[in-house]
Protein backbone atom coordinates (compact mmCIF):
# COMPACT_ATOMS: atom_id res chain seq x y z
CA UNK A 1 0.00 0.00 0.00
CA UNK A 2 2.54 2.16 1.07
CA UNK A 3 4.21 1.90 -2.47
CA UNK A 4 0.97 2.45 -4.25
CA UNK A 5 1.07 5.71 -2.39
CA UNK A 6 4.59 6.81 -2.97
CA UNK A 7 3.33 6.00 -6.77
CA UNK A 8 0.63 8.22 -6.58
CA UNK A 9 2.61 11.07 -5.28
CA UNK A 10 5.28 10.84 -7.96
CA UNK A 11 2.98 11.13 -10.47
CA UNK A 12 1.06 13.93 -9.03
CA UNK A 13 4.64 15.84 -8.59
CA UNK A 14 5.20 15.44 -12.20
CA UNK A 15 1.79 16.58 -13.19
CA UNK A 16 1.61 19.40 -11.48
CA UNK A 17 5.28 20.71 -12.44
CA UNK A 18 4.76 19.57 -15.96
CA UNK A 19 1.67 22.18 -15.39
CA UNK A 20 3.92 24.54 -13.86
CA UNK A 21 6.29 24.04 -16.75
CA UNK A 22 3.40 24.42 -18.91
CA UNK A 23 1.80 27.74 -17.13
CA UNK A 24 5.17 29.61 -17.29
CA UNK A 25 5.06 28.55 -21.53
CA UNK A 26 1.87 30.12 -22.34
CA UNK A 27 2.59 32.72 -20.13
CA UNK A 28 5.90 33.75 -22.08
CA UNK A 29 4.38 33.25 -25.10
CA UNK A 30 1.25 35.42 -24.31
CA UNK A 31 3.97 37.98 -23.61
CA UNK A 32 5.78 37.10 -26.80
CA UNK A 33 2.87 37.41 -28.77
CA UNK A 34 1.50 40.54 -27.65
CA UNK A 35 5.42 42.20 -28.02
CA UNK A 36 5.04 40.47 -31.66
CA UNK A 37 1.86 42.13 -31.90
CA UNK A 38 3.32 45.81 -30.77
CA UNK A 39 6.13 45.54 -32.74
CA UNK A 40 4.52 45.26 -35.68
CA UNK A 41 1.76 47.84 -34.82
CA UNK A 42 4.65 50.48 -34.08
CA UNK A 43 5.82 49.25 -37.80
CA UNK A 44 2.63 50.33 -39.49
CA UNK A 45 2.47 53.40 -37.92
CA UNK A 46 5.79 54.41 -39.10
CA UNK A 47 5.27 53.38 -42.28
CA UNK A 48 1.87 55.53 -42.12
CA UNK A 49 3.49 58.63 -41.55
Amino acid sequence: MRYMYVGTHNIQHAASTAKLFLNIRLCSGALGETGAFRQARTIKKSEES
